[in-house]
Order: C-alpha cells, then sequence, then structure tokens
C-alpha cells in the first residue's frame, strides 16, 4: 500500500516502505504532488493549491536528472567508441527522456510559481 503524499513528505513517513518505492520517489518529480484533475471543484481547488505551495519540492529533482543525461551521454560516447551501436543507442534514449524531464521538471516548477 502506498502511503498518502503528505504523508511521504517527511522521513518518518518513509520509513517502512520498500526499495523499489524509495527508488521511484528519488526519480519521480511529480510522485509527492496531488492530482489537481479528480474530485468536485473544492478538492481540485485544494490540490492546485497545495501543489503550486509545494513546488519547491521540484528543485532537487533536476540536478539528479541533469547528472543522468551526462552519464548517459557519456556512455553514448562509450558506447560508440567500442562499436556497442545498439547500446548506444538505449544510452542515447536514456539521455533524452532525462533532458525532456529536467525540461518538464523546470517548466512545471516555474508554472507552478506564475
Amino acid at each position: 500500500m502506498i502511503p498518502d503524499v503528505e504523508t511521504l513528505l517527511n522521513l518518518q513517513g518513509r520509513t517502512g516502505v520498500s526499495l523499489l518505492l524509495l527508488l521511484w520517489l528519488y526519480l519521480d518529480p511529480f510522485s509527492l504532488f496531488k492530482d489537481s484533475s479528480r474530485g468536485n471543484r473544492f478538492e481540485r481547488a485544494a490540490a492546485e493549491r497545495y501543489n503550486v505551495e509545494h513546488r519547491q519540492i521540484l528543485l532537487p529533482y533536476v540536478p539528479r536528472w541533469v547528472i543522468l543525461a551526462a552519464v548517459s551521454i557519456g556512455a553514448v560516447f562509450l558506447s560508440e567508441f567500442t562499436s556497442l551501436t545498439l547500446l548506444a543507442a538505449f544510452f542515447g534514449l536514456a539521455f533524452s527522456v532525462a533532458v525532456a524531464i529536467t525540461v518538464l521538471t523546470l517548466t512545471t516548477y516555474l508554472l507552478l510559481g506564475r
């Protein structure tokens, strides 16, 4: 069972959760936000207010994904140097995903702040 988003915000709320969920929380920038597209008008407004108030949660994810992008592009060059084109294609895809998530995270941070 996945705990509530607000429970996962503090360290005590994350005790006892699986390692896979912790990895998911570490990599998914939007896992600690509430879904503002569900519920009645008041629930959606409350979720949106919560997301705006907690937008600073997104900032630590940017360096994580930038590092993943840098490692991926480095692995592309290393794979091409060793003529492992399938592996280079995989790391190229990983680089593209990392850049896309970084841009999406920064864009969401900026849009929540306006």
